[in-house]
C-alpha cells in the first residue's frame, strides 16, 4: 500500500508522450479573447493542452489517472488523515498543506523521477473530482514492484478502486512489461485483500518489511502462472 519515500531535492518531471491536439479547445475569435493578444492567448492555450497531455497516464471509462503535483495538497491532506488510511496504512505525520506538498514532492514525485511510475491521482472524468490514488511503488525491502490504492470514503463501494486498479495492473504488465506484481496489506484489511484477488493477485505468504514489527500479507501476480488461476481481469 502507499508509503513515504526518502526525501530528495531537484525532482524532475517525466517526459511527455503523445501528440498534442487542440481540437477540443479551438482558438476563439479575437473579440472573445478579452483583449489578450492572439500570440499570447495561443501560447497559453497550447501550454494548457501540453499540461493535460503530459499529466495523464491512463484512463478508463469513468476515470483519469494522472501524475500528482503539489497543487493536489488539499486532497492529499484529506486522504492521508482518513481513519482507514491511518488504520491500514499508517500516520504519515501530514498535518498541514505544507506537509502535504512535501509529502507529494518527496513521495510520488520523487518516484516518478526515479522509476517513471508511482502513485497516480485518480480523477472522475466527468467533473475532474479527485477520488483517490492508485499506482505502483518500488519499496525498500521488496524486490518486486507493488500496487497500492486508497480512496476517500465517499467514493468507495462504487467500483472506482477496481476500475483504477485493473487499469494499473494492465499498465504494469502490458506497458511496463512486469512479469510479477505484488501487494501488501495488514492482516485485517479484508476489503483490500478481496480487491487484490479480484484483479488477479493471490495470497502468497506472511512477511515483515525491514524495521517494521508488523506481520503483513503479501499478495502476488505472476504472469508465468497466469494460465493457472492468476489471470488478469478482463475489460
Amino acid at each position: 500500500m502507499p508509503n513515504s519515500v526518502a526525501m530528495a531535492e531537484g525532482c524532475k518531471v517525466p517526459q511527455r508522450a503523445g501528440k498534442i491536439s487542440t481540437a477540443r479547445n479551438p482558438i476563439p475569435k479575437k473579440e472573445n479573447r478579452g483583449g489578450i493578444p492572439y500570440s499570447i492567448f495561443r501560447a497559453s492555450l497550447l501550454q494548457e493542452e501540453r499540461m493535460v497531455t503530459f499529466m495523464k497516464v491512463m484512463e478508463t471509462d469513468r476515470l483519469l489517472l494522472r501524475y500528482q503535483t503539489q497543487d493536489d495538497a488539499a486532497f492529499v491532506l484529506q486522504l492521508v488523515n482518513d481513519p482507514q488510511w491511518l488504520q491500514y496504512i499508517g500516520d504519515r505525520g501530514v498535518r498541514t498543506l505544507e506537509d502535504a506538498r512535501a509529502y507529494i514532492a518527496n513521495g510520488a514525485m520523487r518516484m516518478y523521477e526515479q522509476y517513471g511510475f508511482g502513485l497516480f491521482l485518480v480523477e472522475r472524468k466527468e467533473d475532474s473530482t479527485p477520488l483517490g490514488i492508485c499506482g505502483l511503488v518500488k519499496r525498500d525491502g521488496l524486490d518486486d514492484i507493488d500496487i497500492g490504492f486508497a480512496f476517500l470514503p465517499a467514493y468507495r463501494a462504487q467500483g472506482y478502486a477496481y476500475e483504477a486498479a485493473s487499469a494499473v495492473m494492465e499498465y504494469a504488465v502490458n506497458k511496463l512489461g512486469l512479469a510479477r506484481v505484488v501487494a501488501i496489506t495488514t492482516q485485517d484489511n479484508d476489503a483490500s485483500a478481496r480487491l487484490l484477488q479480484k484483479i488477479g493477485l493471490r495470497f502468497e505468504r506472511l512477511f515483515q518489511l525491514p524495521g517494521d514489527p508488523d506481520v503483513l500479507k503479501l499478495f502476488s501476480y505472476d504472469s508465468t502462472q497466469a494460465d493457472r488461476g492468476t489471470e488478469m481481469p478482463r475489460k
